[in-house]
């Protein structure tokens, strides 16, 4: 299977879980597509789209680059 690499460019924000901790690229780009308490309600797509990145994409990656 191919690996996905979601390249985030000009990066400002902190990336920070709900306890205040910092979170890794990596991990920054799991909790956006295994968030089940975004404060925005997700429509069916949305939750297609998501479900689909995990299942086709097994080998996962994000690097940031800083503004």
């Amino acid at each position: 299977m191919p690996k996905f690499l979601w390249l985030l460019r000009d990066v400002i924000l902190e990336t920070r879980n709900e306890y205040g901790e910092k979170l890794s690229p990596q991990e920054y780009l799991e909790s956006c597509l295994f968030e089940q308490n975004s404060q925005i309600k997700s429509n069916q797509s949305v939750k297609n789209v998501r479900r689909a990145m995990t299942n086709l994409f097994r080998d996962r990656d994000c690097l940031m680059l800083v503004r």
